[in-house]
């Protein structure tokens, strides 16, 4: 889908692409997005001014920035959150979200938690984060998530990261009247379809930068 190839891209933006297969990889993300995700290439990059101001605020001086919160590329990022969202809840409660129901989703950009932006006291709830495995092989490097359910089950909270690229957070609800959005976008189950005509705050994503810290 759509939003897989977004998150894809973006969730190589770190590490800096290190060997020849990664190359051919992003190459062809590349091609896809272009051809099936128009504008989502050019709105991935920042003004110049805006994006050396970005970095000098970190003290990076090295990589670059790029722009994860235009309408294209967030829009995109929040369908796959919520996605994720749904299966969280279904991996913590062994059931589905009811038609009733709901997932918000919160994306946050790396450069967002350098900043301290990611509510720290959500990691106080949640179980240590775990990662894919099969027999020896794990994807921890690219993928750790973590959820937990409320007693009786009617909400769960998961948190995925993505290499160092990018993170999310997800509440999902069996009853949506009762969560207070508060400005994040909630999804209905079988309303994943992404939507370009919102609002976003400000901000980047960086790569090209060696980061210790990431959850």
């Amino acid at each position: 889908s759509a939003a897989d190839l977004v998150a894809a891209c973006i969730g190589r933006i770190y590490p800096d692409i290190s060997s020849k297969e990664e190359e051919v990889e992003i190459t062809k993300i590349m091609a896809a997005l272009q051809r099936d995700v128009p504008g989502f290439l050019e709105e991935l990059r920042p003004p110049r001014a805006s994006e050396k101001l970005m970095l000098r605020r970190l003290g990076v001086t090295s990589g670059g920035g790029l722009r994860i919160d235009g309408p294209i590329a967030l829009s995109h990022l929040e369908a796959f959150g919520a996605r994720l969202g749904f299966a969280m809840h279904f991996e913590a409660t062994g059931m589905l979200v009811p038609p009733e129901g709901g997932v918000a989703v919160r994306v946050y950009s790396n450069t967002e938690i350098f900043e301290g932006k990611l509510p720290e006291e959500i990691f106080e709830h949640l179980p240590k984060p775990d990662t894919l495995r099969q027999g020896k092989i794990n994807v921890e490097e690219q993928f750790l998530y973590s959820v937990i359910k409320t007693d009786k089950s009617q909400m769960s909270m998961s948190y995925a990261s993505f290499r160092q690229s990018f993170a999310l957070l997800a509440f999902s609800t069996n009853d949506r009247t009762r969560m207070h959005q508060n400005g994040v976008r909630m999804f209905l189950p079988g309303s994943l379809a992404t939507k370009n005509d919102r609002v976003f705050r400000s901000g980047f994503s960086v790569y090209g930068m060696n980061w210790r810290g990431w959850r």
